[in-house]
């Protein structure tokens, strides 16, 4: 019988140090489960850079779990308490988005039924564990509104913006908190989780890096258990890199693959 994995550390919620539990990154209800496979971009990018061009996704490692996504991160406190406050009401929105998503989505607003508030909670809460936790020790306001459940909204230098991921898509991810210059534009600083049917970005002091994604901060406004009928737009963007912020086509990846090195 293999041993179980016991992980210590740092709690991304709460901050106090101490084993572990796995927290699925979105919940196992919201369509993940069963085995996934995982790859880490710093080796792609060394693959890359001893290469001297862009290596293909093929040659990236990758590891397997047959739980699904997810990490070691939260305290069994935090896991338990989070998990029964808002994952249910994540799982409703999840299965809305996801009938929209398998109907090719629309050009006009869809209509959700959902408790925002709960939803917006478990959201940054799935944040907490993307990006580990310096993440709320950094935002402190943050740990509040997720720790708290009658707290409503969190600095305004944070936002959360929501997209549905392309069936086209090849591939989820996730990431911690990113930089991204462009060449005479504006900078982003954000977090990325991208896993069917949605996408989000948390974008801190700065604009998303796309342009025309759905701004679903005021979700935090309401409180976790008002209950909400809303008309959303909610843009498809593909996925099929593990680069934080790329949107870009399968068409226009494989171009890029394509194209010689210098």
């Amino acid at each position: 019988m293999p041993k179980k994995e016991v992980h210590f550390g740092k709690c991304a919620v709460c901050g106090v140090e101490g084993r572990l539990t796995f927290e699925h990154l979105p919940p196992e209800a919201a369509f993940n489960k069963g085995s996934m496979r995982f790859s880490d971009i710093n080796h792609y990018f060394e693959r890359g850079r001893l290469a001297g061009q862009l290596a293909h996704p093929s040659e990236m490692r990758h590891r397997t779990s047959r739980r699904g996504a997810g990490r070691f991160t939260l305290c069994q406190r935090c896991n338990n308490d989070t998990g029964a406050w808002y994952v249910r009401h994540y799982v409703e929105w999840s299965y809305q988005g996801m009938e929209f998503r398998l109907a090719g989505g629309s050009s006009l607003a869809l209509p959700f039924r959902i408790f925002p508030g709960a939803v917006a909670k478990q959201i940054v809460c799935m944040f907490a564990s993307a990006c580990g936790a310096g993440m709320f020790e950094a935002n402190p306001s943050l740990r509040k509104y997720v720790l708290d459940r009658d707290a409503i909204g969190f600095d305004p230098k944070l936002r959360l913006f929501c997209f549905m991921t392309d069936p086209r898509s090849s591939k989820t991810r996730q990431s911690g908190i990113t930089g991204m210059l462009s060449l005479g534009g504006p900078s982003h600083t954000f977090a990325e989780i991208s896993f069917p049917p949605f996408g989000y970005i948390l974008a801190i002091d700065s604009e998303p890096p796309s342009k025309g994604l759905t701004d679903i901060t005021f979700f935090s406004h309401n409180h976790w258990r008002a209950y909400r009928e809303m008309h959303l737009k909610m843009p498809m963007r593909e996925i099929h890199t593990y680069f934080p912020g790329d949107f870009r086509t399968g068409a226009e990846w494989r171009e890029a693959l394509d194209r010689p090195g210098p």
